[in-house]
């Protein structure tokens, strides 16, 4: 895929109890994958039902964040997982339409696992960017929501 590419992978596994055991959130980048699954001991073992009624405009104090990027891409992995959840929990469709475009949800006797492909702007349509760059200055701008 060319370096422009726009869409993300996201893989996730939830447990017997749909609480999730792993996430990876990934993106083609000038032919090698990039990525990451940085917040997962915060997401560890919370539920589906936990998880949704998190909301994006206040971030838990049991989840603190050190800096405005990372606040950053704590809000964009958690409203992509969100979307995932609302998927399997029956809340959306999960449709190329969408922008959320779910592969493959298989269930065995371990849980759930879902692959899913989004645009990379779908989450971060929800939270502006963490800095605002312009020549000789960097604002912090990791407050902002819209």
């Amino acid at each position: 895929m060319p370096c422009n590419e726009i869409t993300e992978r996201l893989w996730l596994r939830l447990d017997h109890e749909d609480r999730i055991v792993d996430y990876r959130l990934t993106k083609n980048s000038c032919g090698r994958e990039v990525g990451d699954s940085r917040f997962l001991e915060r997401l560890l073992n919370r539920s589906l039902d936990e998880l949704l009624a998190l909301p994006l405009d206040k971030i838990p104090d049991t989840m603190p964040v050190t800096s405005g990027a990372e606040r950053f891409f704590y809000l964009k992995h958690l409203s992509i997982i969100k979307l995932a959840l609302a998927v399997i929990a029956g809340q959306i469709e999960g449709t190329a339409e969408s922008g959320f475009a779910v592969e493959s949800i298989t269930r065995d006797e371990a849980g759930i696992e879902m692959v899913a492909l989004m645009k990379s702007n779908l989450p971060t349509d929800n939270i502006r960017s963490c800095f605002e760059l312009k020549p000789g200055r960097i604002r912090d701008r990791s407050m902002d929501l819209l």
